[in-house]
């Protein structure tokens, strides 16, 4: 009571410590304040503070709290103890699997069937159409796999998709886990496909604008026919008495799918659901309110940071505190002394724990008026309330802390001789150097990289549909002088290549004006080469077979973009660049050799549509920014010396893996290697980086 006098009585303190200061201890040997860094190491030592109330046979206890997210916390951190605990501020309909699930149906309503969206419907326990469990099961991989990373829903829907998947699955280029599906769980899959389109099909028939009770109508169909045949739990009635309070809701017409969506979003997570049935009896999460009718042995007062309790104090935006008086509305710092006289109340329990965060969301907090009052008036002996908390706040740091930490090291994978790999690409030489790891993930484990899931159209496949316009440009002009029109061929080539660009308004008014400017900068290199009369050879393959120091013959291969030939017969080496081409000093330090190893093979005769000619210089012909070439040229080096090092270095290199205590290690090199890697989660790059490197 002293603690918590008006602010004009704190100057009585003085002599009121001077008199009772010998009986604080005595009257605060029941408190306990537990100071935590942040809210989770603070629920979790809420919740050993309610598992040790448990030990003792008949011991009450009862959480008290005006944040709901501390509630949340302290019930998810009982459950690792298999203990389910009452919260009288219940749960939102949201929060149940069926909620979730509703809610994903109206967002589906929304958006459509999208590839992550059927993915997250697939992924769903709830999800049957009709169907059993474990065929759901086995079928949701096959369904990612084969269908929604391989092609996207036609306007027939994702059934009519199904053929065409199947089709591009026996391709050359198909993902190897594609290629292993069955004939008769491609029937399947085309099933569940059915079924899916059918659920969906009430969605589909509303178009626009359209009444309430139409929307909930088609999402409780929907939500029926996604869960056919499955188990219904005691939360489903709820579900479905919202979709029949939507239903016969005497609502305005006008609602389009995204705003039915936004509004169930809203009510589900408005609509409260009491606690689980089997609670233990003797644990419970109260409000401020419910707690002043409610007694327990042990009582918890958590959240003790201003702004949680008390609240803070808002006028609102339209009334000041005059105009709230002259309405007769009661004043803002009402709702503090309500949460003072609860706090006090709180108090007078057998046992009581004090809590607090010091950081909540990442934000450094202020301790609550009310216990920097206690603390103030309580002086030396509200220290012993705190080395009380800090032993449970020990307890809970241990509880999740490993016996032993153990460091991994960089893996050092060294397959045998006949799991290496005999061929690779030019492009492959460089993730050799860079990230050997890499190669042994896709050659030896022969792991490829599956595609994004729902992946938008971007950079990548702009730059290829750049190069195949460029290739198609040169087809229909081989030789000779370019029409007038050229101009407005390759655009017009690029057009059509873009096309699946052109329906992005952004794309059309501020990038492809910068295309238009990097493919004026290709044609002025084209009629440069022209005006000297060069043989000009686009998109070339190329393979060359060369032995290596142990006796085997290793084959690299190409696919050279440009390559040019003079009069004399000399070559040219180009590669076009919609990004940023690598630097001089990283091609003649070997980091990107890409266009000299093409050089090297050209000199020995790899290419057969063009024959064996020595290479006199090479070229990135970069598309970025208006565009601009970087010629390979070096002040202390010839491009031919440069090319004679870089074929000795690949020998060096491949000669080194073919010797089996040589391992394909991860990111040797890290300076030189940028963003994430496709096998950096499989290589657990984060684990051993973070013990130092290698494992130190």
């Amino acid at each position: 009571s002293q603690a918590m006098a008006p602010a004009d009585a704190t100057s009585a303190w003085r002599d009121y410590r001077a008199a009772q200061e010998n009986d604080f201890a005595a009257a605060l040997d029941g408190v306990t304040a537990l100071y935590a860094p942040d809210e989770c190491m603070e629920a979790l030592a809420l919740a050993l503070f309610l598992r040790e109330a448990l030990e003792t046979p008949g011991r009450t206890a009862a959480l008290v709290t005006p944040d709901r997210d501390i509630a949340r916390r302290v019930a998810a951190e009982l459950l690792r103890f298999e203990i389910a605990v009452d919260d009288s501020g219940g749960f939102s309909l949201a929060s149940t699997p069926e909620g979730a699930l509703a809610r994903l149906i109206a967002a589906i309503g929304a958006e459509g069937l999208s590839a992550v969206n059927v993915s997250a419907l697939f992924a769903h326990p709830l999800t049957r159409f009709g169907l059993t469990a474990e065929t759901i099961a086995r079928l949701r991989t096959l369904i990612d796999v084969g269908v929604l990373r391989m092609i996207g829903a036609g306007a027939q829907g994702w059934a009519a998709s199904v053929a065409s998947a199947r089709v591009i699955a026996r391709g050359r280029h198909a993902h190897p886990a594609a290629q292993r599906i069955a004939a008769q769980d491609w029937d399947a899959i085309a099933e569940a496909m059915r079924r899916l389109d059918a659920a969906f099909a009430p969605y589909a028939a509303l178009k626009g604008d359209s009444a309430l009770a139409a929307w909930a109508s088609a999402q409780r169909a929907a939500f029926e026919a996604v869960t056919k045949d499955g188990e219904e739990s005691a939360d489903a009635p709820a579900l479905f008495d919202l979709f029949t309070r939507f239903i016969e809701a005497d609502a305005p017409d006008g609602f389009d799918a995204g705003s039915y969506a936004a509004l169930f979003d809203r009510v589900t997570f408005e609509t409260t659901l009491r606690g689980p049935r089997r609670a233990h009896p003797r644990l419970k999460i109260l409000g401020p309110l419910e707690a002043r009718l409610i007694d327990a042995d042990l009582i918890l007062l958590a959240g003790l940071d201003e702004g949680v309790w008390p609240p803070q104090t808002e006028t609102g935006a339209f009334l000041n505190r005059s105009m709230r008086r002259q309405l007769g509305l009661t004043p803002p710092e009402r709702r503090i002394g309500q949460s003072a006289h609860d706090f006090v109340m709180a108090l007078g329990a057998d046992t009581v724990v004090l809590s607090r965060a010091e950081k909540r969301n990442g934000s450094p907090t202020v301790a609550s008026r009310f216990l920097a009052r206690l603390e103030a008036l309580a002086g030396e002996a509200f220290k012993d309330c705190k080395t009380r908390g800090k032993r449970m706040l020990h307890i809970a740091e241990a509880l999740d802390r490993p016996q032993a930490s153990v460091t991994l090291a960089r893996p050092l994978p060294c397959p045998p001789l006949d799991l290496r790999p005999t061929q690779l690409s030019v492009t492959r030489i460089e993730v050799l150097r860079r990230d050997p790891y890499a190669i042994y993930a896709q050659y030896v484990l022969e792991l490829a990289v599956l595609a994004p899931l729902g992946a938008e159209i971007g950079a990548r496949e702009m730059g290829t549909a750049i190069h195949e316009a460029l290739a198609d440009f040169v087809a229909l002009h081989p030789r000779g002088p370019l029409p007038a029109d050229a101009r407005e061929q390759l655009y017009a080539l690029a057009q059509d290549k873009l096309r699946a660009f052109f329906v992005d308004p952004m794309f059309v008014r501020f990038t492809w004006p910068r295309v238009q400017a990097g493919l004026d900068h290709a044609l002025a290199f084209e009629l440069e080469s022209r005006a000297e009369g060069r043989q000009i050879f686009v998109e070339t393959n190329g393979a060359w077979i060369f032995p290596l120091d142990d006796g085997s013959n290793f084959k690299l291969t190409a696919v050279a973009d440009r390559i040019e030939i003079d009069a004399p017969g000399l070559a040219y080496v180009y590669d076009y660049k919609t990004g940023d081409p690598p630097s001089k000093a990283q091609v003649q330090a070997g980091w990107s050799p890409q266009l000299t190893l093409e050089a090297a093979m050209l000199e020995a005769g790899a290419f057969k549509d063009i024959g064996a000619h020595t290479a006199a210089g090479a070229a990135y012909i970069g598309l970025k920014n208006g565009g601009k070439t970087t010629d390979l040229t070096w002040k202390d080096k010839s491009f031919a010396d440069v090319v004679a090092d870089h074929r000795a270095e690949a020998v060096r290199l491949l000669s080194q893996y073919r010797d089996v205590a040589t391992p394909y290690p991860s990111r040797p090199f890290v300076a030189f290697i940028s963003g994430v890697g496709d096998y950096d989660h499989l290589a657990r790059v984060k684990e051993w980086t973070r013990g130092g490197g290698d494992g130190a």
